[in-house]
């Protein structure tokens, strides 16, 4: 006779519900907690296209190489609510610091969690310069860490505790005139691996994400943008994401987006030193999105 006991009950809870947060996360554009959230409201709002755009603090999510383009300071801080779940919540800050020189520098944290299970950190340090002619180039250097307190608060002895591991991103600009510019973003290079059960035989893979963007303004109030992005970093796994944005006035702003299963829209008004953007997204197969980012300028 099989003996259920109140404690199996409980973990049976826990490992669920880090599943269940595994296959939420699984639905960005990358397919995995650490590997793509998908940060900020104006670039969710524009369809997940923003590599060729890159020209506030988003950056140092999207396209390190984008700090190039970037005068002064900014601050922006995002705060995610995910297809209506409860205690889950993704966070983000991120930061274009002073010019080092001929060096471009940002930070950046992104917090991804679901209350008492688990809980996602990726912290960043962004470098950029400019290059020959119109070119940029960026790299991202990346430390995610990852608890389950889930898993200790019932002393699971298969959980092997706190795990953490680095990365790497990789980011170009080419600018061509001054209405179009390409953008290349290659997210986690390195494929970094984490393995939070000592009985799995195989680690998570933090898997690498490939995007070749193109960016076209015109007459200064309107952005076209695409991105084409591979999910696995395979050259044959290729998805479309595209968007649109038009200011009014210079301080208002209008864009939709589309991508794979989902479509968005999201509105935006700045000022000389602050700016608040907000984007909701539809998910065909779960509920709607959320984000809302608000940004100072320095």
């Amino acid at each position: 006779m099989i003996r259920i006991t109140q404690t199996t009950i409980k973990r049976g809870i826990i490992i669920g519900a880090i599943l269940a947060f595994g296959c939420l996360l699984s639905n960005g554009l990358c397919q995995a907690g650490f590997e793509d959230v998908a940060v900020g409201a104006r670039p969710l709002a524009l369809g997940g296209a923003f590599v060729a755009i890159a020209d506030d603090a988003n950056a140092v999510y999207w396209n390190p190489a984008g700090l190039t383009r970037i005068e002064g300071i900014q601050l922006m801080g995002t705060r995610a609510w995910l297809y209506g779940v409860p205690d889950f919540h993704v966070d983000y800050v991120a930061l274009k610091a002073p010019d080092l020189g001929f060096l471009h520098l940002g930070f950046g944290w992104l917090n991804a969690a679901l209350k008492d299970i688990q809980n996602e950190n990726t912290f960043v340090l962004s470098l950029a310069r400019k290059g020959p002619r119109q070119l940029s180039l960026g790299i991202n250097l990346k430390y995610f860490r990852l608890d389950a307190p889930g898993y200790e608060r019932y002393n699971d002895p298969a959980y092997s505790g706190a795990q953490s591991a680095w990365g790497i991103d990789l980011g170009a600009l080419m600018q061509f005139r001054r209405d179009f510019t390409l953008g290349l973003s290659v997210r986690n290079l390195n494929q970094p691996e984490l393995q939070m059960l000592n009985t799995t035989t195989d680690p998570d893979v933090i898997s690498r994400c490939l995007h070749l963007g193109a960016a076209y303004l015109f007459r200064e109030t309107v952005i076209l943008t695409t991105d084409l992005v591979s999910p696995t970093g395979e050259v044959g796994d290729f998805n479309l994401h595209a968007g649109g944005e038009i200011w009014f006035f210079k301080a208002y702003a209008v864009r939709v987006g589309t991508s794979k299963n989902r479509q968005s829209v999201g509105a935006g008004v700045k000022a000389d030193r602050w700016k608040v953007d907000f984007a909701l997204n539809n998910h065909q197969s779960m509920d709607n999105s959320y984000r809302l980012t608000v940004g100072l300028m320095y």
